[in-house]
């Protein structure tokens, strides 16, 4: 579990690929005490470490990862968002963020207004329903509050903190990003299903009361 509070901008060093696999170097600070097997969410995605390097670590991105991330995206010299797992105890200053991205969003379009950018993303029809104004939302890792929503499409607004201590202040119109979504609205949505399942016709016969 992570919290979307970035604390450091890693760099990749090396993508290589492995059979199916990509491995990928990244430069970090702070690695001295991780270990092999940890998890790391790398611009949002929850993966593993493989290897601690002299100057940070080693992971690999499956098939999956590649397909729903922008990962595969990756050359040496890309600047990516590094969050460590939140820590029993530890403050909750963002929001809870699971590390699973859920689509690949595209940079339609930035407004930058002295000291601060708004950006708007491209939502799917089938994800819309996840996005509401002031509600939370995980881009490449960092949390964030929608300011803005329409068919298709929703809007962030950047304080001067965020697009210095992030990657998100090197966004570009059409860049790809990784969109996670807030697990409350995952959750609302799965209850609210549950219970229209409850009432249906089919739901009461499968289960031997009519």
């Amino acid at each position: 579990m992570f919290t979307g509070i970035i604390r450091q901008i890693g760099t990749i060093k090396t993508v290589t690929p492995r059979d199916e696999l990509i491995v990928l170097e990244i430069q970090c600070a702070g690695m001295e005490k991780k270990k092999s097997g940890d998890s790391i969410a790398v611009d949002g995605a929850c993966l593993t470490v493989v290897q601690i390097t002299e100057d940070g670590f080693t992971t690999e991105a499956m098939p999956e990862t590649l397909e729903k991330t922008i990962s595969k995206n990756y050359q040496p010299g890309t600047k990516v968002n590094i969050e460590e797992p939140l820590k029993i105890g530890d403050e909750l200053n963002g929001h809870f963020v699971s590390g699973h991205v859920d689509y690949v969003g595209k940079v339609q379009n930035i407004k930058e207004d002295q000291n601060t950018k708004t950006i708007h993303i491209t939502v799917p029809e089938k994800m819309q329903k996840y996005f509401a104004l002031k509600g939370s939302v995980t881009i490449n890792g960092v949390s964030l509050t929608i300011s803005d929503i329409g068919t298709g499409w929703f809007g962030v607004s950047l304080i001067p903190e965020t697009l210095q201590q992030t990657n998100l202040g090197a966004l570009k119109k059409d860049d790809s990003v990784n969109i996670e979504v807030d697990l409350i609205s995952r959750y609302l949505d799965s209850l609210m299903k549950d219970k229209e399942k409850q009432a249906s016709y089919e739901f009461l016969q499968e289960r031997g009361f009519l």
